[in-house]
């Protein structure tokens, strides 16, 4: 009787053993997307009509929701490090504007009427303090939508408190 009680304690303890109890995944992703990534701003589907961001700075009003359109760029440095914010400009202005770039289009008059500065904020309008190229996996010279709403001050800022991102596929 004893041999059969070992016998089966052996076995149960062998079992045992044997079986990974974990729920942990034993890979890892392998993806590129940072664990900071926020699918919740990203937008399923392009707005429709969106302004330019010259036009967009003609006419959009303080407190105005708005749908934008530009490329992100326009500064040598067009990403804010550690916040999700970045610079826009219009498509008509050339990709090497904000670098050393010498084109009539890239005159600090004329980028000044087509740049924005965009930025992601919490419900209390803060700037969320993770980088927009984890936050948004984006990266310079996107070809991007945004919807969000106008901030215009005293000083000609042209910001869009932004809420939605629509990142064009190979422009």
């Amino acid at each position: 009787m004893k041999k059969l009680f070992f016998l089966l304690l052996a076995t149960g303890v062998v079992a045992l053993w044997g079986c990974n109890l974990s729920t942990t995944p034993t890979s890892t992703p392998t993806s590129n997307i940072s664990q900071n990534f926020a699918p919740q701003f990203i937008a399923a589907v392009e707005p429709v009509d969106p302004f330019s961001v010259g036009a967009a700075r003609q006419s959009a009003e303080h407190d105005q929701a708005i749908s934008i359109e530009g490329r992100i760029g326009g500064t040598p440095q067009p990403f804010v490090n550690g916040l999700a914010a970045f610079t826009m400009v219009d498509f008509s202005i050339p990709d090497c504007c904000g670098a050393e770039c010498t084109t009539p289009e890239c005159s600090p008059a004329e980028l000044a009427q087509n740049i924005v500065t965009v930025k992601f904020v919490d419900q209390n309008k803060k700037t969320l303090t993770v980088d927009a190229r984890e936050l948004l996996n984006l990266k310079e010279k996107d070809a991007v939508v945004i919807d969000g709403l106008v901030q215009r001050d005293q000083h000609g800022n042209f910001t869009v408190l932004a809420n939605k991102i629509f990142i064009r596929p190979n422009q």
